[in-house]
């Protein structure tokens, strides 16, 4: 198979990263002596690295002390002297071209340090058993629902607060008016300095649900920040990923943050939606047989287990519920 120069762009640079292996480092060298365009590219490299690194090169670094060990590494003969028409010895251009190489080599590799050096350390944590707390370096504390996660920039509190998320979470975050807080989920931004709030970003979804709770936000989208909607305490907004298009609202679901607090409330509420609360706050598969049309529970439960909101629904509703499994049934079939 041909292979095109960007192969051997790659190869020049994971040859300066010092990640080749001795037959990459054999194939570079014949790609090199084929022509003189090739030893061109290294210049071409040269002089953009040269521009980007010329403050960080110190001036005693002896190309020639490069030149060696590039040479050493390529088994590359110091000059190729070949006479002349006249009899006059004469240099050919190749050791200059390595020459050249010879300080790519350098400067490529005095850059890549920079990069890896100042390249952002990032922290990824994922609720894998479970919901979890987790305290930012600043003092923000981000609740994750299980199997959600969060990364971030170790030194994040340093600069702009930024941390992508995706799945839900809940944020209560430490006012610093000099450093803003932003949550990246998909393509949508939350701009806080001091509030909270819930975020759903599960993955696949094709929006981004924001709920506030307290303090104010602003919701808009990574890609075109014009496109954007200031939420109030009792506001949620939708960033709709599709039509590119955000709408705000009341928040409707009295137990949005329920899946945090364990607080759970049920205002004439059909039994379906009952179910459906249920299972997300205790992770649980709940499902409803029959119709239900007629089924609607006022109840409010306050960090209770399971088992024992089972059973007051049961015998507020008079209706058999039962385990298949890991499956919980609210059977209203037998109801007249």
């Amino acid at each position: 198979m041909e292979k095109n120069a960007t192969y051997y762009e790659e190869l020049i640079a994971t040859y300066f990263a010092g990640e080749a292996t001795p037959e990459a480092i054999q194939e570079l060298s014949q790609w090199l002596d084929e022509s003189p365009a090739h030893l061109a590219l290294f210049d071409d490299y040269r002089k953009t690295w040269m521009l980007a690194t010329r403050d960080a090169i110190d001036s005693t670094i002896s190309v020639s002390r490069a030149w060696d060990n590039l040479s050493g590494q390529l088994n590359i003969e110091q000059a190729e002297i070949s006479e002349t028409p006249s009899g006059v010895s004469k240099i050919k251009p190749m050791f200059a071209y390595w020459k050249v190489a010879a300080a790519i080599v350098l400067v490529l590799g005095i850059a890549a340090a920079m990069f890896y050096l100042q390249k952002p350390v990032m922290q990824l944590v994922v609720a894998e058993a479970g919901n979890m707390e987790y305290v930012l370096p600043d003092g923000s504390v981000v609740n994750l629902y299980k199997g959600s996660s969060i990364e971030f920039d170790k030194d994040f509190h340093k600069k702009a607060r930024k941390i992508s998320m995706e799945g839900e979470a809940y944020f209560s975050v430490k006012h610093d008016a000099s450093h803003p807080f932003i949550v990246r989920a998909n393509d949508a931004n939350v701009e806080v300095l001091g509030t909270e709030f819930d975020v759903k970003a599960v993955s696949g979804a094709k929006r981004v649900e924001v709920s506030l709770t307290r303090g104010s936000v602003k919701l808009y989208f990574d890609s075109n920040n014009q496109i954007a909607a200031l939420l109030k305490p009792g506001e949620s907004g939708v960033a709709d990923l599709s039509s590119r298009a955000i709408t705000t609202s009341t928040i409707r679901d009295a137990n949005y943050m329920a899946w945090k607090t364990r607080e759970i409330t049920f205002n004439n509420t059909p039994l379906e939606e009952v179910a459906a609360a249920l299972s997300k706050v205790y992770q649980t598969s709940i499902q409803v047989k029959g119709n239900t049309k007629n089924q609607l529970l006022t109840a409010t439960f306050n960090r209770q287990e399971l088992d024992d909101i089972l059973r007051i629904i049961g015998s507020t509703l008079d209706v058999p519920i039962s385990r298949n499994g890991d499956t919980i049934i609210i059977d209203t079939n037998s109801i007249n």
